[in-house]
């Protein structure tokens, strides 16, 4: 390396420890920091945990990424995230100073990164949590992680910070994630038990674990434990359209087949569907992984792939049809119940906004 180089290398190495060290001194600032993660259910998550933060009258800013990336500021407006590119830590770290700027006393921020090396990049370097929250286990990203659940749950584990406390939502889905941490000598705290029987089972294993990582917080009481439970009940409704003779029910953001499969077990159990029903598979190409871990659901139950181009191939080998027209797709179902699954953007979303506009649908 020449002088000038290592002069350069020098300078550029001061200039990115000074705004390391700024950016911590920033965050410092908002006492409460919780980092959400997971596969399934951390945008459900943060809104529970930032419902209880409101209800003890804290100031907090949260962050979720799910079907549409917003910012939620303090005052309970939104702020659409603007992006040139893709999702980056960058954007994280932005968020977490302004939440110090308009002094919060906490924030609650969806970890938004895929690969465990990102994930535990946004952990360290952007959010600094003071608690973390990990919602569920499932088969989903593949081109990321492995099928096996043990494989999965050395991955997931990968991606927290091991000085930070983290309460796991109680489901038989994350019995290998809560090994692990135990294993590797995690601080792993107990859900609060949630005793309203009204709530779905993922939903009140969700809200147990907001009301932990709240009393974690200093944030307890029968306030706040009324503002999570009430807050939980709305977002456990799923929208449901009838078209052509179909009872459609918008599953979009349920994005692995382990969690439908449990969804429609609680839907029999409370009487909405019968034994039968057909599956529609909203695709995307850029997510070809999530159709393959579809595959064998959408081959017992009469499924049928619309979207993006699904090779005729894969198709064969996988005795699945594709049928491009969503309404053809939708009417050439077998059953009176439709789930529609899959990709939430792309062919998802022009589906939602084909059949279930705002004044055309029911709760489920």
């Amino acid at each position: 390396m020449t002088g000038a180089a290592a002069i350069a290398w020098s300078g550029w190495t001061a200039a990115a420890v000074a705004w390391e060290a700024y950016h911590r001194h920033r965050i410092g600032r908002v006492p409460h920091r919780v980092l959400v993660s997971g596969m399934r259910g951390k945008t459900t998550a943060v809104r529970l945990v930032r419902a209880g933060f409101e209800a003890a009258t804290r100031r907090v800013l949260s962050r979720e990424t799910g079907d549409r990336p917003l910012t939620v500021l303090p005052d309970g407006s939104e702020a659409a995230l603007r992006r040139t590119g893709p999702a980056n830590i960058r954007e994280m770290r932005r968020s977490a100073r302004q939440a110090a700027a308009l002094n919060c006393d906490a924030l609650c921020f969806e970890n938004m990164a895929i690969r465990p090396e990102l994930a535990k990049a946004v952990a360290t370097h952007a959010v600094r949590p003071t608690c973390a929250l990990f919602t569920f286990d499932g088969r989903d990203h593949g081109e990321a992680y492995p099928a096996d659940a043990d494989d999965r749950a050395e991955m997931l584990v990968r991606a927290l910070t091991r000085d930070v406390p983290v309460v796991v939502c109680d489901s038989p889905r994350n019995r290998a994630v809560r090994e692990r941490l135990m294993r590797e000598g995690f601080e792993v705290l107990a859900p609060t038990k949630c005793g309203v029987r009204t709530l779905r089972p993922h939903v009140r294993a969700l809200a147990g674990a907001a009301l932990a990582v709240l009393e974690r917080c200093g944030v307890e009481g029968e306030a706040v434990e009324r503002a999570v439970t009430e807050t939980a009940d709305g977002l456990q409704r799923l929208r449901v359209a009838e078209h052509d003779g179909h009872e459609l029910v918008d599953l979009l953001s349920v994005n692995d087949p382990d969690s439908v499969a449990e969804l429609v077990a609680t839907f029999r159990s409370e009487g909405l569907m019968a034994d039968a029903f057909s599956l529609v598979y909203a695709h995307r190409n850029d997510r070809p992984e999530r159709l393959a871990a579809f595959a064998s659901l959408l081959q017992r139950h009469d499924g049928v792939v619309t979207g993006d181009v699904v090779p005729r191939r894969w198709l064969d080998r996988n005795g699945l049809r594709f049928v491009g027209d969503h309404d053809e797709a939708i009417a050439g179902a077998g059953s009176a119940t439709v789930l529609v699954v899959g990709n939430s953007n792309g062919a998802g979303a022009t589906i939602r906004a084909r059949y279930f506009g705002p004044g055309e649908t029911r709760r489920w």
